[in-house]
């Protein structure tokens, strides 16, 4: 690639981030469904056939939209827990992050969490989009790979005694902190992320404390 060339990707990637930083407004302002190419445009500070020539609609802006965002989470992971030594402050780090990232966009994430919305994604024909689908999936798989084989390296420090898979365990970690996310919602505001961390590594490290008993023999445990 040439210098022109080069030079011309950055603005275009330029004009895309401003383009992508406006969608997060409207889309949290009226929603996926309500919202129009005309909307995200003014906020962009656009005219409507300037903005087709950097998405060709609503869909495709909000798949980049999920695409820059899971790559800025990746690179906040690796960058923040690159230090941690043990896997309980990995974990604690690591939760920080995504909390604080997607916390960040939490009236977007709201909005996008009703039913309406959920019902436009379903009728949405995202398989025209393969290229931004896939790379939409790389993202998830390397930041479930990097969770991974910090587990794996748990496991051999002897730190995790767990005799679960690894995939396994990062599948629960990922149940427990969306679940932190679907109780935000259900109040609908932010928690305290300092809170929930504390709340998910103490039953992380502790569980729930069952003991064997009579009472769980005569339910058929």
């Amino acid at each position: 690639m040439n210098p022109k060339e080069e030079r011309e990707n950055a603005v275009r990637k330029t004009k895309m981030n401003l383009i992508l930083d406006a969608s997060i407004e409207v889309f949290a302002r009226l929603g996926y469904h309500a919202a129009r190419l005309e909307d995200i445009a003014d906020a962009a500070g656009f005219s409507k056939t300037a903005l087709y020539y950097y998405f060709k609609d609503k869909e495709e802006i909000f798949l980049n939209l999920c695409l820059r965002e899971h790559e800025k989470l990746l690179e906040e992971v690796r960058k923040n827990t690159a230090d941690c030594r043990s896997f309980l402050s990995f974990l604690k780090v690591m939760i920080r992050t995504i909390l604080s990232v997607f916390g960040e966009h939490f009236p977007l994430l709201l909005n996008m969490s009703n039913s309406r919305t959920i019902k436009t994604f379903v009728e949405t024909d995202f398989l025209k989009y393969r290229e931004e689908i896939d790379k939409f999936r790389e993202f998830r798989n390397e930041i479930e790979n990097y969770m991974i084989e910090r587990i794996d390296t748990g496991k051999a420090s002897g730190e995790i005694s767990s005799v679960l898979e690894s995939g396994e365990i990062a599948d629960h970690l990922e149940a427990l902190v969306k679940g932190v996310f679907q109780r935000w919602y259900l109040k609908g505001s932010m928690g305290d992320i300092e809170k929930e961390i504390g709340s998910i590594t103490s039953f992380i490290c502790s569980g729930l404390g069952i003991k064997e008993s009579e009472l769980s023999e005569k339910c058929g445990g």
